[in-house]
């Protein structure tokens, strides 16, 4: 039980570095002097420059993927830890988070 806390933990841990860290940086320039482009991506950045350049199914599908599913799972697991504390009906609406998670 120990095991899958920690695992659980570590994971949403690497999620903030994960959308604020770099994803990569590119620039290309002309015969090594003149800077055609520069790019400097985290993912909160790829999202904002997806929405600039008017992809936003790409934009909103990252978003939904990279932000708001782990939010909401790690909402899920939080109000199932609160529900498993009452009674037969709360214990039931636990196990249906958890299993909203696992899924």
């Amino acid at each position: 039980r120990g095991w899958v806390a920690g695992l659980l933990l570590s994971s949403y841990a690497l999620l903030i570095p994960g959308l604020i860290s770099h994803l990569f940086t590119s620039k290309t320039s002309m015969f090594g002097t003149h800077t055609v482009s520069q790019y400097d991506e985290t993912m909160v950045s790829l999202v904002r420059r997806l929405a600039h350049d008017q992809m936003y199914l790409g934009s909103v599908l990252v978003t939904i993927y990279a932000m708001v599913v782990p939010g909401v799972k790690l909402l899920m697991l939080a109000l199932a830890q609160g529900l498993k504390r009452g009674g037969p009906v709360s214990v039931a609406w636990a196990r249906r988070c958890i299993l909203v998670v696992q899924a």
